[in-house]
């Protein structure tokens, strides 16, 4: 038996060009065998590399997680899917670019890159597609949330509870998408529609919220707001937990709400009013994406198009209810 028949048994392509039988008999002896594909010896062989590096800014919110699912659930077993980290603090991020094209990667999807990193990825011979990145001098291909129209519905549904002085808290380090989403809520609040708001900002996590509210609780800053938007919905758990310890009821007293709906933003108690940013979907969009760029550039082709939107939408909870009277 030939190595050549052996190879589209392996490969799959046996179809049509090997008989059922002699499939029959390689498939066997590769069980026997243990034999396992080398990935990397396939790559010299056909000048095509089947890793993908996944570039994420940290791993702490269950997010990434979802979005990582989206990324492997379209890459499947045909790829090789490497994770790196590229923290928006420090400076790491050419590191880890150096050590992509070390890596022989033929793809990257990346969300929120630091700026070095953002400069760096322009430079790689590898195909590249940037998740939730909006309003950057990024023109290559890119997946976006409808970030806009999320933001629209939050400060509508507040504001059609009577909710006119709100809080917000920006998750740090900043980044465009945070930035994005707290312009589109707070013009909805500027002085001129005749209401206000403050803005406070903490680190992207429980404990980090938790301490900023109690902080701003202590000098009466929240006096007078009647709600609390948070960037993300890992900011809201900390500012429920922190509101409870302060004996303020929620929605009763001050009303919370977020961005992401996150699948424990259902059970959390009260159950958080949150815009859905669907992380899964927007993996999947994103590695789809990066297939299509990728078999655009081997036929020789420039990928261009427009930056692909991922919808969004409010889901209401128990979290948010009517603004109290004032006295």
């Amino acid at each position: 038996m030939s190595i050549a028949t052996v190879s589209l048994v392996v490969n799959g392509k046996a179809d049509g060009r090997v008989s059922p039988g002699q499939q029959e008999v390689v498939r066997r002896a590769v069980a026997d065998l243990g034999y396992r594909v080398d990935s990397r010896a396939r790559e010299l062989v056909t000048g095509q590399r089947s890793t993908v590096a996944l570039l994420l800014p940290e791993l702490s919110s269950p997010f990434f997680g979802y979005l990582a699912m989206g990324v492997s659930s379209v890459l499947g077993g045909g790829y090789d899917l490497v994770l790196a980290i590229a923290e928006r603090r420090g400076g790491g991020a050419p590191d880890q670019l150096d050590r992509l094209v070390g890596a022989r990667v033929g793809g990257v999807i990346c969300h929120a890159p630091p700026d070095a990193a953002l400069r760096g990825l322009g430079t790689l011979a590898a195909a590249v597609v940037l998740l939730d990145e909006p309003g950057t001098a990024w023109a290559g291909p890119s997946v976006l949330f409808d970030l806009g129209g999320g933001a629209d519905s939050l400060a509508a549904h507040l504001l059609d509870l009577g909710h006119r002085h709100i809080a917000y808290l920006t998750p740090e380090p900043d980044s465009p998408t945070f930035s994005l989403r707290r312009a589109a809520v707070l013009r909805h609040f500027a002085a001129g529609s005749g209401g206000s708001a403050i803005e406070l900002r903490a680190g992207n996590d429980f404990d980090a919220a938790a301490a900023a509210i109690r902080a701003v609780a202590a000098v009466g800053r929240l006096n007078g707001r009647s709600a609390i938007v948070c960037g993300t919905d890992d900011q809201a758990y900390g500012v429920l937990l922190a509101l409870a310890e302060l004996n303020i009821a929620v929605p009763d007293e001050i009303s919370v709400c977020a961005f992401n709906d996150l699948p424990h933003s259902r059970v959390v108690r009260p159950a958080l009013t949150s815009v859905a940013l669907p992380a899964r979907r927007l993996g999947s969009c994103g590695a789809e994406l990066l297939l299509e760029v990728s078999a655009a550039e081997r036929a020789g082709r420039r990928w261009t198009s427009h930056p692909s939107v991922v919808p969004t939408a409010l889901a209401v909870r128990a979290s948010t209810g009517a603004a109290p009277r004032r006295s």
